[in-house]
């Protein structure tokens, strides 16, 4: 009975003392010099007799906005469209007035900022046309509010590359001709699981995804195509033998990605052929818009299968759809008395 002392400790100092009854609910204010986190300490004691502390530990005033969440990048031509999830909560779970936050972004390579102290969640830039080479571009999003940021969050990364006008080939001859392509494998969990280059077979290849049906997909770096031309499309392609039936197709879409791939460019075709007796896959390919498209491979093989290879990827030069058919049984007779002259005969295409 009686009363008893009480202490309040804010970050090992004590701060607050004073008494209390038994049994009583005590409130008291405090003023601290910054926001932050702090752990505060409440000890009570009777005649000198202290009781063990009792510690809880709080984020107080204006808190950090979490880093911003979905970050995706995507790329329509030259140009960005990025977006993220906005930011309504604070790192460590105190206040944030949502209203007030703010968001910078910055492209790499490069480390350039694109824009600071904006208010909404999409943002939309053109970047600068290549003329050769490539580059793997991506965004980092910061969230600010009350003068304190976020921990930046990072986009996915796409790769944009000079524009490929047709005739064209790949042949995987080195690491680096896989550049500007998109590898995906949405099936494997691991990362570790991707298109990769084989240096002594000189193609790629991507392995099994244990108990899962194979969903890979090696997509073209960007290809300018015109409408009213057909171009010849052709690549390689090869399992591990009979033992495994490998299956592959070929798509054509306006992005770098799967759902963009609705227009089939072969269908299926199932490989019992080993790597060093590659069979080739063939069709034409026709747009009915000028403008920039991507060619994907997709690795679609059963479950339990083994490893699926491909070489080179071939556009042939576009022909006018309307242009007549190739002239036949092409002849030239050089001159009977050894003049600089020759004849040069030939059938006419019969169709257009």
């Amino acid at each position: 009975s009686g009363d008893i002392s009480y202490s309040v400790k804010i970050n090992g100092v004590e701060t607050l003392t004073g008494t209390t009854a038994y049994g009583a609910t005590v409130s008291v204010p405090v003023t601290l010099p910054a926001p932050g986190s702090y752990e505060f300490a409440v000890t009570v004691s009777k005649d000198g007799e202290p009781s063990e502390e009792t510690t809880v530990t709080c984020w107080a005033g204006d808190d950090v906005p979490q880093a911003p969440t979905g970050v995706v990048m995507k790329l329509e031509g030259n140009t960005v469209r990025l977006s993220w999830t906005p930011v309504t909560a604070g790192e460590h779970g105190g206040y944030v007035n949502a209203s007030e936050i703010l968001y910078a972004v910055t492209r790499y390579p490069g480390g350039t900022a694109v824009v600071s102290e904006y208010a909404g969640c999409e943002y939309t830039e053109s970047l600068p046309e290549l003329a050769d080479g490539f580059v793997d571009y991506y965004y980092t999003v910061t969230a600010t509010a009350s003068g304190m940021s976020s921990a930046p969050a990072e986009s996915n990364r796409m790769i944009l590359g000079a524009v490929i006008n047709p005739p064209y080939l790949n042949d995987f001859s080195s690491a680096d001709k896989l550049d500007g392509y998109t590898c995906l494998n949405p099936q494997d969990d691991t990362g570790e699981v991707n298109w990769k280059w084989d240096s002594g077979r000189k193609c790629v290849y991507i392995n099994w995804t244990p108990y899962r049906k194979m969903n890979a997909w090696l997509i073209s770096p960007r290809i300018r195509l015109e409408v009213g031309k057909v171009y010849p499309f052709a690549f390689d392609a090869a399992g591990s033998g009979s033992d495994y039936t490998e299956r592959v197709e070929a798509f054509i879409g306006r992005d770098a990605d799967p759902a963009a791939m609705q227009v089939r460019l072969s269908e299926p075709v199932e490989l019992t052929n080993p790597v060093y007796d590659m069979r080739t896959v063939t069709g034409e390919i026709t747009v009915s818009e000028t403008g920039i498209y991507y060619i994907g491979i997709h690795g679609c093989s059963d479950e339990d299968m083994y490893r699926l290879y491909v070489d080179n990827l071939t556009i042939g030069a576009g022909a006018r759809i309307s242009a007549p058919g190739e002239p036949e049984n092409l002849v030239a007779i050089p001159d009977p008395d050894h003049l600089a002259k020759a004849t040069v005969s030939f059938v006419a295409p019969q169709t257009d």
